[in-house]
């Protein structure tokens, strides 16, 4: 049975508590004992945990956010710099046709 969440995450813990008194020889309990008995020490736990994975995905989000924004900058840098000189250009060209079309040279 796959389950998502607290109770799957409960699961995976009593899997490993199991696992840890066999190795030890000890009696293992049930998952509804385990629970019962640990109930308060896991709440708080899972608690904890997904608090820290929220504030972990937060930061990442900030962080790729502020990559994304100086990359904008940049590229609007960028195309300022472009246009600028396209201005610069098509003067250039203006000035050039002037020239032909009234027979002068450059």
């Amino acid at each position: 049975m796959k389950w998502s969440g607290f109770r799957g995450w409960v699961h995976n813990l009593w899997i490993e508590n199991c696992n840890e008194h066999e190795e030890d020889r000890q009696p293992t309990l049930s998952e509804r004992e385990y629970f019962n008995r640990h109930r308060w020490w896991l709440k708080r736990e899972y608690t904890l945990q997904t608090k820290r994975e929220k504030a972990d995905q937060i930061r990442m989000l900030k962080e790729e956010f502020n990559v994304m924004k100086m990359r904008v900058q940049r590229l609007e840098e960028m195309n300022k710099m472009l246009s600028e000189e396209c201005d610069a250009l098509r003067q250039q060209l203006k000035y050039a046709e002037q020239q032909v079309y009234n027979g002068t040279t450059m």
